[in-house]
């Protein structure tokens, strides 16, 4: 499936992500720029009130020349494990997008949807990014 986003993926430059479509709804949420591997960001969604964390991160050491983003349990980003992973060579792929997800028993196809944050102002919510240009849209007619 393609990236159905309609501006340039500069995820990179965004202090969360939004992460929505995954089957185990604790993978699902917002995950913050948490620190940075190899010069890609670290993504870690916090819950608290489940006293764990997920991360989102760039993994390079696969060997056959492979670049892939993981969603995991940890950050291990020396270790071929995860629990889904999405081929990219570049930034974190946003909107919607074919992941394969781990289910315990077999590598199955997963449809998931990463959408940009911006970083609030104190007094407002994070909002998605695509929500905040819509709203701003409506605002200035």
């Amino acid at each position: 499936m393609q990236d159905d986003s309609s501006d340039p993926d500069t995820t990179d430059d965004h202090a969360a992500v939004w992460i929505d479509g995954h089957d185990q709804e604790e993978y699902n949420g917002l995950y913050r720029r948490d620190s940075a591997h190899l010069g890609s960001p670290v993504y870690k969604q916090d819950r608290s009130d489940a006293g764990e964390s997920k991360y989102c991160y760039r993994c390079e050491k696969l060997g056959a020349n492979r670049n892939d983003w993981f969603i995991n349990d940890s950050h291990e980003p020396d270790s071929n494990k995860c629990r889904a992973f999405i081929a990219s060579k570049g930034p974190l792929p946003t909107g919607r997008n074919t992941w394969q997800f781990y289910d315990g028993n077999a590598w199955v196809a997963c449809s998931l949807k990463v959408t940009k944050h911006v970083r609030p102002h104190r007094s407002f919510p994070e909002v998605p990014l695509g929500d905040f240009l819509s709203l701003r849209r409506r605002q200035t007619k």
